[in-house]
């Protein structure tokens, strides 16, 4: 009697000893979720990257301010003079604008990242005369917009925020790409003419106020950062 219980004792302290000490099997690898954007496309819902085309049909131009308003919000168009646009839209399009020119020889090349809901560089450093290409990619899950404004004209959005009779649609810009579908990407080539500030942002309705601005900043000659009081937050090319 005393041996059959010493057996199955000896039987049972050999199963529990065994089930803590063998690791079990990990769990079956799990396939990645795919974005929404990768069914949509499959669904034949969104076009490929590349492949959505603006229509001119429904540009308007900037609704005047109003007189009243004047003294309120700063002009744009002559602080955007700053920057000289020599070319804007895909790269075979850009190679073409700045084939054979010293421009295409000179351009820096500059990549922006943008996803939810921020930009990768918060800030970029130039010094007047410099030439850039520019290139901004849509990394992120959901369509984004890219606007490059004059501290002005950013003011004026500012303003305009707090007025309910003001469409904030209604904005001048230096450059702006109405949209960029996941994936896609754009080029703007454009010259230094002289230093300053110009904010790069998205304006799709909450992407600008959940992070998505950054600051390109323009010295007067070298390239070294504009001094900004309390800022550590340099990039310098």
């Amino acid at each position: 009697m005393i041996l059959r219980f010493w057996l199955v004792f000896g039987i049972l302290f050999v199963g529990i000893a065994w089930y803590l000490m063998v690791p079990a099997s990990p769990p079956p690898h799990q396939a990645v979720a795919r974005s929404f954007t990768e069914e949509y496309r499959e669904a034949g819902l969104l076009p490929p990257p590349g492949g959505a085309v603006e229509s001119e049909e429904i540009e308007h131009d900037v609704f005047e301010v109003p007189p009243t308003d004047a003294e309120r919000v700063p002009p744009g168009e002559e602080e955007g003079a700053g920057l000289e646009i020599l070319a804007q839209g895909t790269a075979a399009e850009v190679d073409a604008a700045l084939a054979g020119t010293m421009a295409g020889k000179m351009a820096k090349e500059v990549v922006l990242e943008m996803s939810e809901w921020r930009f990768a560089q918060p800030r970029l450093d130039l010094a007047t005369g410099d030439i850039v290409r520019l290139t901004v990619r849509n990394s992120g899950n959901t369509p984004h917009e890219f606007m490059i404004m004059s501290k002005g004209a950013m003011e004026g959005v500012t303003y305009r925020l707090a007025r309910a009779d003001w469409n904030l649609t209604e904005h001048e810009a230096v450059v702006e790409k109405s949209f960029l579908l996941p994936g896609e990407e754009v080029q703007i080539a454009f010259r230094v003419k002289q230093p300053g500030m110009w904010m790069y942002m998205c304006m799709f309705p909450y992407h600008m106020q959940l992070g998505m601005m950054g600051m390109l900043m323009a010295s007067g000659d070298g390239g070294a950062p504009m001094q900004m009081e309390g800022d550590s937050n340099k990039m310098k090319m």
